[in-house]
């Protein structure tokens, strides 16, 4: 009974003339045409048929009307959001480890892009604001490593980085950058921990 509700479900969704966009949202609307279908049912219709049978536009908040079946509404929000980095770790000239704890506040400034062009706009700013300060972090030795100097001599890079996703990066945050210790058990020894680097 569960599958059948679903699949009138989505039936319906794809009938309905009209899709919602929010006021926080973006969207694009994607009509396509089965061009080699109109093509075999009527041949004559080739010579004024164009050869691309996807229009993209760009759609405002209200409502989006669609051609069902043919028309698909793509939606994202354009607010700005947080992106939690995890720990990245880094091991300076000097050969210590650090551990810097990030968080990227951004917004999406190119729906199009972000929608059509990129899977996962989120993930893709994060993996290279995590690449850009792993490779910022491993060139300075550790006593370099400070929240002023990331915040100044990260930022840049990756606001460009962001870019190509269809995104913006207002700014990068420091949560935390501490010095990465590693604790074992020794097994002679069950009850004394041995710290080491």
């Amino acid at each position: 009974m569960q599958a059948l509700l679903y699949l009138l479900l989505q039936l319906w969704q794809q009938l309905v003339p009209f899709s919602l966009v929010a006021p926080d949202e973006g969207a694009v609307r994607v009509t396509t045409l089965p061009l080699a279908w109109i093509l075999r049912v009527f041949p004559s219709l080739r010579r004024y048929l164009p050869s691309n049978t996807q229009w993209v536009h760009d759609l405002r908040p209200g409502a989006a009307w669609k051609v069902p079946l043919l028309s698909d509404v793509r939606k994202c929000k354009v607010t700005p959001s947080y992106a939690d980095i995890p720990n990245i770790r880094v091991q300076t000239i000097d050969g210590k480890v650090k551990l810097i704890s990030l968080t990227a506040k951004f917004y999406v400034n190119n729906v199009r892009r972000a929608l059509l062009e990129v899977d996962d706009y989120e993930a893709s700013v994060v993996v290279d604001v995590q690449s850009l300060v792993t490779a910022w972090g491993n060139k300075l030795p550790a006593e370099y490593i400070t929240v002023e100097r990331l915040v100044t001599e990260c930022t840049g890079p990756c606001r460009q980085a962001a870019l190509q996703w269809g995104c913006r990066l207002r700014e990068l945050g420091t949560n935390s950058i501490a010095d990465h210790r590693v604790y074992s058990v020794d097994l002679n020894n069950n009850s004394s921990l041995v710290q080491g680097v």
